[in-house]
């Protein structure tokens, strides 16, 4: 091959961002023994830096361009994405059937939409709406034992004769109650 040929045929390869020695494996534009290869991920994406390390070095031993490591490192970053977006809806699909299973159980007890009321108000006069927006994002509102326990305290707070409930007068301190009231 003459030098006008050889030009010719160089200014029809790729070009690539990697400068260095030509590598000895035969595999133009690939990434020389010793330069590292660089992928960009996009903002957001979790890198597990144990397997990018492996990987640059495979790309680095196999020959593998800038260009062709940048493509397999976005095509496994699709690839996690698409696992991860599945695993999210599955994730859903499984608490709301969790949420519906429990409510039809909750929702087949005799005097439920009462315990229902009275849960609601324990929970709204003492709890706040964090505890709340918790109950709503964990579904632990729809647990039976946190339900039942709801109902019992909210029973427990409205019986008359319950120190401390509604309407009820604090019990004297107790030096009052073991002196009587000095005053």
């Amino acid at each position: 091959m003459d030098d006008n040929q050889n030009q010719a045929a160089e200014a029809q390869l790729p070009e690539t961002t990697l400068t260095g020695p030509e590598p000895d494996n035969g595999v133009q534009g690939a990434t020389p023994p010793g330069d590292e290869v660089l992928v960009a991920f996009a903002e957001g994406t979790q890198v597990d830096t144990e397997l990018l390390g492996q990987f640059q070095k495979t790309a680095r031993e196999v020959g593998l361009s800038q260009g062709q490591a940048q493509k397999v490192a976005d095509l496994y970053a699709g690839h996690v994405a698409g696992l991860a977006r599945k695993f999210q809806e599955a994730q859903t699909v499984a608490l709301n059937d969790y949420i519906n299973t429990q409510n039809a159980e909750l929702g087949a007890r005799p005097g439920f939409k009462e315990d229902l009321a009275l849960a609601r108000k324990t929970l709204k006069e003492f709890g706040s709406e964090d505890l709340a927006d918790v109950l709503r994002q964990t579904a632990l509102g729809s647990h039976p034992a946190l339900f039942d326990f709801m109902v019992k305290v909210g029973r427990a707070l409205g019986e008359p004769g319950f120190k401390g409930g509604p309407g009820q007068s604090p019990e004297p301190p107790l030096h009052e109650r073991i002196w009587g009231h000095q005053g």
